[in-house]
């Protein structure tokens, strides 16, 4: 049986003289050695909601509380 992982991700915006700005990360893609940009991300750790789940990863990546 495969386990699986519980996700979360986060599309954070911030809007400024009627335009929009998405914050996307860029982190190293180890397989390939290349950057890419993505959304934050991250898993779901045991007994956290999914809430709690993205606050942290939105803290760990971008130092936002």
């Amino acid at each position: 049986m495969k386990l699986v992982r519980r996700e979360v991700q986060a599309i954070l915006f911030d809007e400024k003289d009627n335009e929009r700005y998405i914050l996307l990360v860029k982190k190293l893609d180890l397989r390939t050695f290349t950057s890419k940009w993505r959304l934050l991300k991250g898993g779901i750790e045991k007994n956290e909601t999914e809430e709690e789940a993205l606050r942290r990863e939105i803290k760990e990546e971008v130092g936002l509380k």
